[in-house]
Order: C-alpha cells, then structure tokens, then sequence
C-alpha cells in the first residue's frame, strides 16, 4: 500500500498489482480514458443519443469534461472545475517553494493552454453534434449497442457469456422468469 495519503483517489496506483508494474498500470487506465472517449467514439456516443433521443447538449458538457480532465489535469473529471485556484504558498509537505515571479506566469501561461483545449474540444464536439443533428439518418441509427435483445443473444454474445457476472446475470433472469411465469428453470 502506497504511503503517500495523496494518491488515494481515482487517478493513482496505490496498491500492487500481482501481474503489472505500477507504471504499467498507469498506462492502462490512461489508454482506456484515451480509447472511451477517442474522437471517433464520442461519435458514436453521440449518434446513439440522438437515436434514442438523449438531449445533445447535456452530453456535450459531459464528454467535454470526461474526455479532457484525465489528458490536462490529471485528475478524475468529477474531480475537475472550470478553473484551478493555485498559490505559490500552498505547497505539501516536501515539496520545492516556487517564487511568485515564477509561479504567476506559469500559472497563467497554464491556465491559459488548458482553456484553449478546452475551447477547441468544446468546438469540435459542437460541430459534430450540427452535423448529426442535420442527418435525417440520426434518428434510425442503429449498432450492436443499440440492437435488441434476440431471444439466443443470451447463449452467443460476448457480453452475457465471457463473465461470470454476464453468466450470473442470465441464470438470475432466467430463474425469475421461471418463478413467475411458471415455466421450468434451467
């Protein structure tokens, strides 16, 4: 377990893990946060939601948040603000003081990139959302997360065979369907 009180939240290793490296760990979740919320699937995410009719603009501020806090801030997003009040003064324990002429700059200079990016995300998700919003097409969108349930999904698909929990899930189900619809349970 990690010494350090200040790694334990959602965003730092502070265990062992039996088969990874700490660093290597790291890297994982940072390349899950990078794959979830890669341009090409936050428009799918959009497509779905216009398709199933989730309001465009509540998934803007959200993707925007989600996708951008872990890269700029290095902090979880319901971690995250529009803006990072810092001090020179406010520094933990260890660490080096740094000047205020020094810090001031930085500070602003930094403030200043992460803006930017955040403006530039907020433009492209705006833009893509236009253009779905446009598509006739948008309202029948369909993809296997949006397809329905066949009746043999449950013995084929990924999603309810390769887990333990998937597998679970199907027996409980096809337990109360037996209790309730008087059908023998398999």
């Amino acid at each position: 377990m990690a010494a350090d009180l200040n790694v334990y939240d959602v965003e730092h290793v502070c265990t062992a893990h039996p088969g990874m490296s700490r660093e290597a760990w790291e890297n994982i979740y940072r390349e899950a946060w990078q794959l979830y919320y890669s341009p090409e699937h936050m428009k799918t995410l959009l497509r779905r939601a216009a398709a199933t009719g989730v309001p465009l603009g509540s998934l803007i501020k959200l993707l925007v948040s989600f996708a951008t806090m872990v890269p700029l801030e290095n902090v979880h997003p319901l971690q995250s603000g529009l803006l990072r009040l810092k001090r020179p003064s406010e520094r933990r324990p260890g660490m080096k003081r740094v000047h205020p002429l020094i810090f001031w700059p930085q500070f602003i200079w930094e403030t200043a990139r992460k803006h930017v990016a955040l403006a530039g995300a907020i433009v492209r998700l705006a833009a893509t959302v236009y253009r779905i919003s446009r598509d006739p097409a948008s309202k029948v969108y369909l993809d296997q997360a949006l397809m329905p349930v066949g009746a043999d999904d449950e013995e084929t698909l990924d999603l309810f065979i390769k887990t333990a929990g998937g597998t679970a899930a199907v027996a409980h189900v096809k337990r109360v369907a037996a209790l309730t619809r008087g059908t023998p349970a398999v």
